[in-house]
């Protein structure tokens, strides 16, 4: 049995653009959560887990990792759309990729 990697881009093409937000909802939708249930699983208020679904808040990344880690994400995947959805605010023409290889990072 193989595994094929998903990219954002690949859902994108399948999809249009995806946001933070955006998965979060499709998350809980698929999983038929209320946002009451959902909030409580992961800690916040239903009006913050509104807020981030509309795009109107973004948590802290590492607030997106441990939503990852709630909801059985990768965290990789959540943490590059929470980046790409600020750059996206600034108006910033840029695009977000993330290496998680750890053998990659250099000691400071």
């Amino acid at each position: 049995m193989t595994t094929k990697h998903v990219t954002i881009e690949d859902l994108e093409k399948e999809f249009g653009r995806l946001t933070f937000g955006g998965l979060l909802r499709a998350h809980r939708l698929s999983e038929e959560e209320s946002q009451v249930s959902m909030a409580k699983q992961l800690g916040l208020s239903k009006q913050n887990l509104n807020d981030m679904e509309n795009g109107r808040r973004l948590p802290s990344l590492r607030k997106a990792v441990s939503i990852a880690r709630k909801i059985g994400q990768l965290e990789r995947l959540l943490v590059q759309l929470v980046l790409q959805d600020q750059i996206d605010r600034e108006n910033l023409k840029y695009k977000v990729s993330i290496d998680a290889n750890p053998k990659n990072r250099k000691a400071s």
